[in-house]
């Protein structure tokens, strides 16, 4: 487990929404979830994860990331109002 320390707090609300154009940095899959992250040589850079990598890092994620934007409950149940599926 890492013991590094977040140099700062950011308030997730200051991330624009997601939406279905927006897609996973690791994989091209529509994301669901963005992250804000220190770079060790000042300010910060936005990665978006689709719902499974996220999952897969989130541990991680939760240590270092200085906001998460979450909006995998969101977006499914507008999804499901709109009656479209997710594979």
């Amino acid at each position: 487990m890492s013991t590094a320390t977040i140099p700062f707090q950011l308030n997730a609300d200051t991330i624009p929404p997601l939406t279905h154009a927006d897609r996973c940095d690791k994989c091209g899959a529509r994301a669901l979830v963005v992250t804000t992250i220190p770079l060790t040589e000042g300010g910060t850079s936005d990665l978006m994860w689709c719902q499974h990598h996220y999952r897969q890092h989130q541990e991680l994620l939760l240590e270092i990331a200085c906001a998460i934007k979450d909006d995998t409950t969101i977006l499914v149940e507008n999804d499901r109002l709109k009656g479209e599926h997710h594979g």
